[in-house]
């Protein structure tokens, strides 16, 4: 993922998921939920200014992914 002032994450889970940024010190800054492959616009915390991840999370599965923060 790349994002500016926005990320518009989709959930690669077929089942609901929570969505969390998490900083490079392992800080999670919930952002809410999710539906199936729904696709949402959200903007990252700003107190995040270093390496930032996005957390899926199902009761079964997680993922991360990197984004690049895009000046």
């Amino acid at each position: 993922f790349f994002c500016s002032k926005f990320v518009y994450p989709k959930t690669p889970f077929s089942s609901d998921a929570r969505v969390s940024f998490i900083d490079s010190m392992g800080r999670k800054y919930f952002i809410g939920k999710l539906t199936g492959f729904e696709k949402r616009q959200i903007s990252p915390p700003d107190l995040i200014d270093d390496r930032m991840f996005v957390l899926f999370e199902t009761k079964s599965e997680t993922k991360i992914i990197p984004l690049i923060r895009i000046q």
